[in-house]
């Protein structure tokens, strides 16, 4: 910092402005100006002789709130010239005798007016200006942020719960979330239950009138952040892939609207190949190749992955593969990289599915299957004393997953049990063991 700003004739207020704005240009915390001061001397007499004495630039070392000028040839105490709004020798004259400096060090010290300024320099920039002036402001301002961090700490359960029911692939609704309902649907009770053990979530839920984090619209709203965090995470893992394929499926789901599952494929950076579900899109309303090529263009512009894009996989409808104006054509016009790979799960499905339909004994086996599941599904009384007999229930979707091999036997006993006791059975039921007992004897013939 120049000397200049002291040049002699300037007030005091010129001096601690051009002090405060120079020194403020660099940093606040870089130190106090210590310029050498070769013509700040004093003379001093004893009863022997006379000598001069020089300033030197060690003070500064032992004194922190030292500072000097070699134009005006004083020193000043930099704390208080730039808080202190007295008049004094260290914030305006300026301190220019070497004789009593040290006594007059320790006596400004003490001073009240220079334990304020150097309290103020210390917290310079760290209060708020509107703490300082207003207490109650400051009182707020601390409770608010006390209350921000209670309902963060409430935020971080229901997030930890819809985090549990999604990991457990279980519905968060109820069909009634009524106070009334014995059951209020896995998310409710899931933190009625937690409640019990955690005073912080009972306290909330007890007492909070405006956020109480239960409704529908915070459910929603905690999905959607979550599923935001998932897609951002996933982008940072494919913005350092090198190579990206793309999986789309088609099926309809339980209420006939037509979904499309899109899958994501890619080499992570230990070399190791990744797959990621991306979502589920409506497409009922259009499933044409232009539809659906528009959806491609949106999910790898989302993406930002058209360019590492480098196969491309779907089943073999022809609105997908077809050789024309497939979706897999268009797509590699406009990515000429992407080539397409019929999908080898649908070609294995269709082949078994084709090769069994044309077996007249695979044809009837698996019909009579699905028939066997069929059976106990509608009637609560043989799935009843089925489970007596295989301690297990038939499972109604999917009956290739129950293993027949394995309950032989007791299906056997089962059906025998039915033909033998006639009189506790219905016709329907009589009729069906009958015709399941021939089967199941001419499965055990062919295979055994």
């Amino acid at each position: 910092m120049s000397d200049d700003c002291f040049r002699s004739g300037h007030n005091e207020a010129y001096i601690r402005n051009i002090l405060w704005c120079d020194h403020k240009l660099g940093s606040f915390d870089i130190g106090l100006p210590c310029p050498v001061i070769p013509n700040l001397t004093s003379v001093h007499k004893d009863k022997k002789r006379e000598y001069i004495r020089h300033f030197n630039t060690s003070q500064y070392d032992n004194t922190i709130w030292l500072t000097g000028s070699s134009v005006l040839n004083k020193l000043y105490c930099w704390p208080c010239l730039l808080f202190s709004t007295e008049n004094g020798v260290w914030s305006k004259v300026g301190f220019d005798n070497l004789n009593t400096l040290t006594v007059a060090i320790c006596r400004h010290e003490k001073s009240i007016n220079h334990i304020k300024c150097f309290l103020q320099i210390n917290t310079f920039g760290r209060n708020r200006i509107d703490h300082l002036l207003d207490e109650q402001k400051k009182t707020c301002d601390l409770m608010h942020n006390e209350k921000v961090k209670k309902n963060r700490a409430i935020l971080k359960r229901m997030i930890d719960a819809v985090c549990f029911l999604a990991k457990q692939e279980l519905p968060l609704r109820g069909h009634d979330e009524s106070s009334t309902s014995i059951n209020r649907g896995n998310y409710l009770e899931l933190l009625e239950l937690i409640r019990q053990y955690d005073p912080i979530l009972d306290n909330h839920l007890k007492e909070s009138t405006v956020f109480r984090g239960t409704s529908s619209a915070i459910q929603n709203d905690i999905i959607k952040s979550l599923g935001t965090l998932i897609t951002n995470r996933l982008k940072e893992e494919l913005d350092r892939a090198g190579f990206v394929a793309l999986i789309l499926d088609e099926t309809s789901d339980i209420i006939n609207k037509s979904q499309l599952s899109t899958v994501v494929r890619f080499v992570d950076k230990n070399g190791d190949v990744q797959e990621r579900f991306l979502h589920f899109t409506d497409v009922s309303n259009d499933r044409s190749a232009v539809a659906l090529f528009e959806h491609v263009k949106k999910i790898l512009n989302n993406f930002n992955i058209g360019k590492k894009l480098v196969a491309q996989t779907y089943d073999g409808a022809a609105v997908m593969s077809g050789q024309n104006n497939g979706l897999n054509v268009k797509v590699k016009e406009l990515y000429p990289c992407a080539f397409f790979v019929h999908c080898y799960s649908h070609m294995l499905n269709l082949t078994l599915q084709q090769s069994a339909s044309n077996i007249k004994e695979c044809r009837i086996f698996f019909q009579t299957m699905s028939g066997l599941a069929a059976s106990f599904s509608k009637s609560s009384k043989r799935t009843n004393v089925l489970q007596n007999f295989v301690k297990r229930k038939l499972p109604s979707v999917a009956p290739t997953r129950w293993n027949l091999k394995e309950n032989y036997d007791m299906l056997l006993l089962f059906f025998e049990h039915i033909h033998d006791n006639s009189d506790d059975w219905d016709s329907d039921s009589i009729l069906k063991a009958q015709g399941f007992l021939f089967f199941l004897k001419s499965f055990y013939r062919s295979f055994y």
